[in-house]
């Protein structure tokens, strides 16, 4: 009888156990992605806006900055984060992707049907600045050929 009762006792506690493990683990899942500040802008190339490409904005991590990265579509030479998507304040590294038609390969023109398919990417811009936990958060960029010639610091 005393041996029903420790193993009684035993299963029991177990179960015990096991339904807290089970309650403790379902807490909710990954921790929300931080607000961040909403970000737009323009970006050309010599004046002209850029049809395609991408804007990769990351947290400096050299000036102590941290938070997530946002990749935002440029389009028409306009970009924006998405509602509720927003780049953490302070000091970043953007980069700029610029993306474009390749040139034709016997210097004939290329139709833009044959265009929309044929992107390639043009160059990579690296930009550092501050957004403001505040106001006006408006990235505006003016690309030269020269900075798409290369990925340096300007």
């Amino acid at each position: 009888m005393f041996a029903q009762t420790a193993s009684m006792r035993f299963v029991c506690t177990l179960l015990v156990l096991v339904s807290l493990l089970t309650l403790a683990g379902c807490g909710g899942g990954a921790p929300a992605r931080p607000a961040g500040v909403p970000v737009a802008g323009t970006v050309t190339l010599g004046g002209t806006p850029v049809a395609k490409g991408e804007i990769e904005i990351n947290p400096d991590i050299e000036m102590d900055n941290s938070g997530p990265s946002t990749v935002v579509k440029i389009v028409d030479g306009k970009y924006e984060t998405a509602p509720g998507i927003g780049v953490s304040p302070g000091y970043v590294v953007v980069n700029i992707t610029v993306y474009g038609a390749p040139p034709a390969a016997d210097g004939a023109e290329v139709s833009p049907e044959e265009q929309a398919g044929l992107l390639e990417i043009l160059g990579v811009v690296m930009r550092k600045t501050e957004i403001p936990a505040e106001g006006n958060t408006a990235l505006n960029f003016d690309l030269t050929d020269a900075d798409l010639k290369g990925r340096g610091e300007l």
